[in-house]
């Protein structure tokens, strides 16, 4: 209607838009304005196929006397979703688990997880899981190295993550050193209960049963 070749997408137009609205918006009917207007967007206005021919508004309207019914709105492509490939090491001393606090600047900020190692796919040789094992102060034997013993999916709204949760039992407690070189921190069944987690941490501490 008004020309207006913001990206109706991005959050910073939001302003553009929320201007023009105020001056049309009458002050004492804005409840019946909106719901007139989200019904011009369902019958008359419709995202795929205007039915410009018999719009009311058409002597008015920008884009249908400049021959811009297909260029406006404005709205930029969602970026496609990656998939991100999380093995997590489920480091475990008797009766003992070992997670962490994930930091700021990623999914599932402040949140308990296990050890984890991010790769390029969803395979992971023995060799790299003895490796991350090892500097973690762990000790394991590579023939003692176990599949997955779960894989569980998350879709998030930009990301989809595909874990991988590798047990791993500890012929010894990790060191204070250890510990804290990795960020890691021993953990009851009963403690781990009450720590905050992701849906995919606790799906899979119920699965096992611990």
């Amino acid at each position: 209607m008004f020309g207006l070749a913001q990206d109706i997408a991005a959050p910073a137009s939001r302003k553009v838009f929320q201007q023009v609205a105020d001056t049309l918006i009458p002050a004492d009917q804005p409840a019946e304005f909106n719901q007139a207007i989200m019904e011009f967007g369902a019958i008359q206005c419709t995202p795929v196929k205007p039915d410009c021919l018999f719009c009311p508004l058409q002597s008015q309207c920008y884009a249908f006397q400049h021959g811009l019914i297909s260029e406006l709105p404005v709205k930029s492509k969602a970026k496609a979703g990656r998939t991100r490939y999380f093995h997590y090491f489920v480091l475990q001393y008797e009766d003992t688990l070992y997670m962490r606090k994930r930091g700021p600047k990623d999914i599932w900020e402040g949140l308990y997880d296990f050890a984890l190692h991010e790769a390029d796919s969803a395979d992971l040789p023995a060799r790299t899981v003895v490796d991350t094992v090892e500097a973690l102060g762990g000790r394991i034997d590579l023939a003692q190295v176990e599949e997955p013993v779960q894989s569980l999916r998350h879709v998030l709204s930009h990301q989809k993550v595909e874990a991988r949760f590798h047990p791993v039992k500890l012929e010894a407690p990790l060191t204070p050193k250890a510990l804290a070189t990795a960020g890691l921190l021993p953990y009851k069944a009963s403690e781990i209960e009450s720590l905050p987690k992701s849906i995919l941490i606790t799906n899979y501490i119920s699965n096992i049963g611990f």
